[in-house]
């Protein structure tokens, strides 16, 4: 067998994946340019009911939350809260709800068992009646004008299923974590998101912050209970079922981003298998859909963004396997692929860098930039794990991102960043001792992201 063949090949398709995706965010970025807020009107004003599920959370993160729902500039009998608790002991998160009766029509439901996961607790805050649901992760704010702004556009047409609003993150400076994660929710919001709207005139269902039409929602059967991807997974089913869901980006929340490594790697975990388990179910369902080819081709390639940083950490996993079959492809056959790959790089820095957090120094900005792409990179191998389970028929795990005081009790382990690291160190000796050129550079690449994820250490 050729090794240096299978290197080749596989270099080749990372620079195909990263460039696909770069195309993509292009055509998307240019297209965000003639996004426009989308229009709509309000001929009465309907019961909206807040659906709000919580497990294993501070109980001040749902007293800052219902207290900023009284703030909100609607009717109050307008308004009705429903917290769906899944916690063992639900007393301490019940006292809140009953703190604030007066001013909110709220409801507190406790769940014995969790099943489903977060979709189980939101069907089951289906029970209460409402026009409209807006889900809210507890960690979340609503700005008094939040309702006001973002129920419009929810009436533009009949074919107006959700509308998606703009996650703003309350916690930039709270670490080198949290500014990284911000950058490139930042880049998301103003780029991808905008060019969909723009594009499609629909998008993504973005769960915290989204509203629902309550009727719409019923007819689709609820919340799917099997993939805990469950926004997501809703938003496609409602687009292939011929509805829209519309990107609001003039209403907007507050919630928390990561700040901790052990906190991004878990979320990011959920998130690679959850979307596994929604392109397992409707891969097909796109591809034969209705929807023009434009259209399918975008949702697909937003959707597989996890299994193209999947395989980097398949790569950075076969790494040590090439070194010692000595798979070293030529360096001249490389060097139109090298070529290639800096010249996207540098497309891709400088667009990203017209998403900077804020008016910084270009040095910090490019910082940020840098430690996002590490994180990333650093994040691959537990990419392609996770996304790996639903294909091997295995359960996807839940674990709730900790959020507010709740990050202080727990700590994270690097178990894995450090086996990987020990092994790239032993790969990279060999590889030098070899006089490999390729292969000394690529596992170098790797194995410097990992040691600065070690120093860093982000927790």
């Amino acid at each position: 067998m050729d090794f240096a063949l299978i290197s080749l090949i596989v270099l080749i398709v990372l620079v195909v994946v990263g460039l696909t995706y770069l195309v993509f965010h292009l055509w998307m970025s240019k297209a965000s340019l003639s996004y426009s807020v989308p229009k709509g009107y309000l001929n009465e004003v309907p019961v909206v009911a807040f659906h709000i599920p919580v497990k294993d959370e501070h109980p001040s993160l749902l007293e800052r939350l219902l207290s900023s729902i009284t703030r909100l500039r609607y009717p109050k009998d307008k308004i009705k809260v429903v917290v769906i608790c899944d916690d063992e002991d639900p007393k301490p998160m019940r006292e809140v709800c009953e703190k604030v009766q007066r001013e909110l029509d709220v409801t507190f439901i406790h769940r014995d068992k969790a099943k489903g996961f977060k979709a189980g607790a939101l069907n089951e805050a289906l029970k209460v009646e409402g026009d409209l649901i807006v889900v809210l992760d507890v960690d979340s704010i609503v700005p008094p004008d939040f309702l006001i702004k973002a129920l419009p556009p929810l009436y533009e047409a009949d074919d107006v299923a959700a509308v998606s609003t703009r996650w703003e993150p309350i916690n930039v400076k709270e670490s080198l974590l949290s500014e990284a994660y911000s950058f490139g929710q930042n880049f998301f919001a103003r780029g991808l998101f905008r060019g969909f709207q723009a594009k499609f005139g629909s998008f993504m269902l973005l769960g915290s912050g989204c509203l629902i039409k309550r009727n719409v929602l019923m007819e689709v059967g609820g919340w799917n209970e099997k993939c805990i991807a469950e926004d997501l997974e809703l938003g496609v089913r409602l687009r292939l079922k011929g509805y829209r869901i519309v990107y609001n980006d003039s209403a907007f929340i507050w919630l928390e981003t990561p700040s901790r490594y052990s906190d991004f790697k878990a979320q990011q975990r959920r998130w690679s298998c959850g979307i596994s388990q929604l392109l397992l179910k409707h891969f097909k369902h796109i591809l034969t859909s209705k929807l023009k080819a434009a259209e399918k081709l975008s949702l697909l390639v937003y959707l597989t963004q996890y299994w193209g940083l999947a395989f980097v950490g398949f790569s950075m996993i076969l790494l040590p396997l090439l070194v010692l079959l000595n798979g070293e492809p030529s360096p001249l056959l490389l060097l139109p692929i090298l070529v290639i790959s800096l010249l996207a790089m540098a497309i891709y820095g400088y667009e990203l860098m017209k998403y900077k957090l804020d008016e910084g120094s270009l040095l910090r900005n490019i910082k940020v930039l840098g430690r996002a792409a590490a994180l990333t990179v650093a994040m691959s191998l537990d990419s392609l794990i996770y996304s790996l389970r639903p294909l091997m028929r295995m359960k996807c795990s839940w674990r709730v991102t900790p959020k507010g005081p709740s990050k202080k009790l727990s700590r994270g382990t690097f178990k894995l960043e450090i086996g990987l690291t020990a092994l790239l160190l032993i790969t990279l000796v060999i590889s030098v001792m070899k006089l490999f050129i390729v292969l000394t550079t690529w596992t170098a690449i790797y194995f410097v992201v990992l040691i600065y994820l070690l120093v860093k250490r982000f927790e």
